[in-house]
């Protein structure tokens, strides 16, 4: 494209609008007759509709804006949903974590069958329980089955009722005891049937939750160290970023569901610390990668 045809395309819009002068509507219209390329702009002017294909170099800007705009909306609905994923998680890991119901408010009691099995049957206060069976190695072999119950808001808008359970079979050929776990009295176990401890026993909680807390912090110090000794390279950088983020999601998972360190109910923590997780680390990479593009 000539300078001459430059200028004639900056005047058509006027030229069309009939708002140049007699010379300059003459000189616009010697020169459309004599080029094909500016009559055609001025004829798609005149019919409000583009009769002229932008050429591959001029279009590839366009395109690289369209899809810049796709990406950007692709993560913000990535970001929107895993926040909302995130909320979602906060809310049912508080209605379902388990309110450890006191002995005394359990009414736990069990019921045995000659030559049958044996059961427990429990207040309406208990809407859940757990059952553990192990031998005792130090006492002659003797067969412990271990009582949890609990309630949680959840289970009680469920309207749920844990009434009776069957614990096991009469035992035959060894000592049996059953115990119930008060876990909100620090794990004191309470005899129901059998011979009962001599002095006060108890079930240790589990303290798996605190060690995976230290372990994801130290994982997220040593990710984050690498990350600033490689920032000069961009493509480790950025994957070391990726990294670093899957220690920071289970950090703050754990901050935002207030997971304790000490819990009877690790496994039920733990689960909902790794479902919250996923959920913080789509967060995490959707909102950097937007953080990028608007750089």
């Amino acid at each position: 494209m000539n300078r001459q045809c430059c200028l004639i395309k900056d005047l058509l819009p006027l030229y069309v609008e009939e708002m140049t002068s007699p010379e300059s509507a003459a000189l616009i219209r010697e020169h459309l007759a004599s080029c094909p390329d500016c009559a055609a702009e001025a004829r798609a002017l005149q019919s409000g509709a583009p009769e002229t294909v932008p050429s591959a170099d001029e279009a590839a800007p366009l395109r690289r804006v369209k899809q810049d705009l796709k990406k950007r909306r692709r993560a913000a609905a990535v970001l929107a949903a895993a926040l909302a994923f995130v909320a979602v998680c906060t809310v049912f890991s508080y209605l379902t974590r388990p309110n450890y119901v006191p002995f005394e408010d359990s009414g736990a009691k069990v019921a045995a069958v000659q030559n049958g099995p044996l059961s427990v049957s429990f207040s309406d206060k208990v809407t859940a329980c757990r059952i553990n069976t192990f031998s005792e190695p130090d006492d002659e072999g003797t067969r412990v089955i271990e009582i949890e119950a609990w309630s949680s808001a959840w289970d009680k808008i469920l309207g749920k009722k844990t009434q009776t359970v069957v614990l096991t079979d009469r035992w035959e050929g060894a000592a049996l005891r059953v115990v119930y776990c008060d876990c909100a009295k620090q794990g004191e176990l309470m005899t129901l049937y059998g011979e009962p401890y001599d002095g006060g026993a108890v079930s240790l909680p589990r303290l798996v939750l605190g060690s995976y807390f230290l372990l994801a912090a130290g994982v997220a110090v040593a990710a984050g160290i690498l990350r600033l000794a490689l920032r000069r390279k961009e493509k480790a950088a950025r994957i070391t970023e990726y990294v670093l983020f899957a220690p920071v999601s289970y950090l703050a998972a754990h901050l935002i569901l207030g997971a304790p360190f000490v819990t009877f109910a690790a496994a039920h923590e733990f689960v909902m610390l790794l479902i919250a997780a996923v959920g913080i680390y789509a967060a995490l990479s959707a909102g950097v990668d937007l953080i990028r593009m608007r750089k």
